[in-house]
C-alpha cells in the first residue's frame, strides 16, 4: 500500500499482468533480497528483558499495484492498475493466526535470551500505559485489518489512521500527500517511555503485515507501465520511496520520546514471499483504454494453505528482525 514518485518518459508502453506460479520456495522481493535496518539500536544495548507496548498482525484482504508514466516531452503517458482482493479468510481465522505469530515471536525471543513482559503485564505496572485508549480488535488500518494476540493489549502508533496507497509509481501528488505520515505521531510517544521506566525494560510496539500477494507497479525509463499480482502470502516490507513503516519493531525507552523518529526502528526492507499456493484464482478480468491498462482478481484462500503459509513467511520475518535485535546486545 504505498506509491512512488512518477517516472518520466518518452515512449509510452502498458501492460497490466496477473502471476501465478506453482513452486514451493521463497522468494525476497523482486531484485534485492529483504533485509534489517535497525536505527538507534542502542535502545537494546545491554538488555536481556523487553516489554511489549502494541502487538498487531495486520492483514492485507485487497490491494493493488499502480503504475503510471509520464511523456517528459511529447505529453504521452501510460499507466497501468492491477487489483487483487482476497476472499475466504473470516476473522476466526485472522485471530487464530494472529495468536500463532505472537507464540512464534516468543519463542524466537527466548531462544535468544531475552525474557519478554507482556502487555496485559506492562499495563498491571505502568498507568501512563494503562490510560492509553486501546486499539480496537479488527480495526481497519494503513496496512490492513490489525489483529491483537488474545488476552494481550495494544494501542495505536503513528500513521494508523492514513489513508491507503497502492504499491507502485504513482503521481506526485500523492508523494506530496503522503508527507504527513513523517510528521504523525500517537499516544505511543508519550507513554511508551513512562512505561518503560515503571517496568525498566524497552517497550516494543510490534506490527507484521500479513499480504496475499506481493503487488508491484514499475515505470521504465522508456515510458512503460507494468502492474504485477504475484499470488502467495508475503510479508510487506518498506521500500525506499515510503514514507510510513510497514512491518516493523519500534522501541522506547525511558528517555522523553516527542519527535518522529526518536525511538528505536527495526525496519524490514522489501518483502518476503512465498510462491507456495494459498488458494484459487476465482475471478480474473481486465480492460483497456488508451493509454491506461486495468485488472481484477479474486483469491479464494485455502484456509490450511493460507495459514501454513502466512506461518512461514512471519516466521522468518520475526527472525530477521529478533536476530538483528540480538546483534544490537
Amino acid at each position: 500500500m504505498r506509491s512512488t514518485l512518477t517516472t518520466f518518459a518518452v515512449a509510452c508502453t502498458l501492460a497490466a499482468t496477473f502471476a501465478s506460479t506453482s513452486a514451493h520456495a521463497i522468494s525476497f522481493g523482486n531484485k534485492d533480497e529483504a533485509s534489517i535496518k535497525v536505527e538507534k539500536g542502542g535502545t537494546f544495548k545491554g538488555q536481556s528483558v523487553l516489554a511489549i507496548g502494541s502487538f498487531r498482525v495486520a492483514f492485507v484482504t485487497e490491494d493493488s499495484a499502480v503504475s503510471t508514466s509520464h511523456g517528459a516531452f511529447s505529453g504521452g503517458g501510460s499507466a497501468a492498475k492491477m487489483t487483487g482482493i482476497l476472499s475466504g479468510v473470516d476473522h476466526a481465522l485472522m485471530q487464530k493466526i494472529a495468536d500463532e505469530v505472537y507464540a512464534d515471536f516468543l519463542k524466537q525471543a527466548a531462544a535468544k535470551g531475552y525474557t519478554v513482559i507482556d502487555s496485559a503485564k506492562v499495563a498491571a505496572a505502568s498507568a501512563a500505559y494503562s490510560s492509553v485508549t486501546q486499539t480496537v480488535n479488527f480495526a481497519d488500518s494503513r496496512v490492513g485489518t490489525l489483529v491483537i494476540p488474545t488476552g494481550q493489549r495494544s494501542v495505536a502508533l503513528a500513521a494508523d489512521n492514513s489513508a491507503k496507497e497502492s504499491h507502485g509509481s504513482a503521481g506526485l501528488g500523492g508523494a506530496f500527500g503522503n508527507l504527513g505520515k513523517t510528521t504523525a505521531k500517537s499516544d505511543a510517544n508519550k507513554a511508551f517511555p513512562l512505561a518503560a521506566k515503571d517496568v525498566g525494560a524497552p517497550v516494543m510496539g510490534v506490527t507484521i503485515v500479513v499480504n496475499f500477494a506481493n503487488f508491484k507497479g514499475t515505470s521504465s525509463s522508456f515510458g512503460s507501465s507494468k502492474a504485477t499480482v504475484e499470488p502467495g502470502a508475503t510479508i510487506d516490507g518498506t521500500n525506499k520511496n515510503d514514507l510510513a513503516l510497514f512491518t516493523s519493531i519500534l522501541a522506547w525507552d525511558a528517555k522523553s520520546c516527542e519527535y518522529i523518529g526518536c525511538m528505536a526502528r527495526v525496519i524490514l526492507q522489501g518483502e518476503i514471499h512465498s510462491d507456495s499456493p494459498i488458494g484459487d484464482v476465482s475471478k480474473s478480468k481486465s480492460s483497456s483504454w488508451l493509454a491506461s491498462s486495468k485488472g481484477t482478481a479474486t483469491i479464494e484462500a485455502d484456509p490450511a494453505l493460507y495459514e501454513k503459509n502466512v506461518l512461514e513467511v512471519t516466521s522468518h520475518a520475526t527472525e530477521m528482525m529478533i536476530d538483528s535485535i540480538a546483534k544490537e546486545k
